[in-house]
């Protein structure tokens, strides 16, 4: 059984322009009719501004326009929690835009490093257990098409 968890900042959503990133409403939606994955979370570290982004997420009609289930949405206070939580919710394949998250995501199989800054691809962190996705396009295809690959060579 596949499981899906999903960063929002950075990943969904555009944090310094406030807008959603290009192609990923229709692309998790595309996920999400596609039935791939037994469950969708989205997992995100912004505990002190979670009120607004919930707020946006209520109020640009973000659930139904995903078709992600609301009640998917946890939120945690550091990376080391996201690895914690995965663990517990079963998740097989996470998408960070932080390598220092996916680091610690020794239970997750299938990691996905989302639109990587330059730095992030210069750290010492091991980089062989991760996937990169340049865009939306790009990780649709690999979670739809290869939701079981180990790493795209």
């Amino acid at each position: 059984m596949n499981i899906l968890a999903l960063d929002f900042g950075g990943v969904l959503f555009h944090p310094l322009l406030g807008y959603p990133m290009e192609g990923a409403i229709q692309t998790v939606k595309k996920i999400v009719e596609s039935k791939v994955y037994a469950q969708i979370y989205i997992i995100s570290k912004p505990a002190i501004t979670s009120k607004f982004s919930h707020f946006w997420m209520s109020a640009n009609d973000f659930w139904s326009k995903t078709g992600l289930d609301e009640n998917n949405l946890r939120y945690v206070k550091s990376w080391q929690e996201k690895a914690i939580l995965s663990k517990e919710l079963g998740v097989t394949h996470f998408v960070d835009n932080r390598i220092g998250v996916l680091h610690h995501m020794h239970s997750v199989r299938h990691l996905f490093l989302f639109r990587p800054a330059w730095w992030e691809l210069k750290t010492n962190a091991d980089l062989n257990r991760v996937t990169i996705a340049k865009d939306w396009s790009m990780l649709g295809r690999l979670l739809l098409e290869y939701p079981t690959l180990k790493k795209l060579a």
